[in-house]
């Protein structure tokens, strides 16, 4: 588990990660098709908590907003 000072800087990474190589693949399909079981299996979670969290972005925005001078 990421440390809660790291957590949100090492999750863009990983998801930056992820869309560099959904973009080496010609079709969505091909790149689903090359992950493995346990990577396939995954997926459904990892779309969820990315609808998760762009559910709070306004408020996020608005909270970073406050919070830089």
């Amino acid at each position: 588990m990421n440390m809660s000072y790291c957590a949100v800087e090492n999750t863009a990474g990983n998801l930056r990660q992820v869309l560099e190589l959904m973009a080496e693949f010609d079709t969505i399909e091909d790149w689903v098709e090359d992950l493995n079981e346990y990577e396939r299996d995954s997926l459904d979670s990892l779309i969820a908590c990315c609808r998760e969290i762009a559910g709070y972005a306004e408020e996020i925005e608005e909270a970073v907003d406050n919070t830089v001078a």
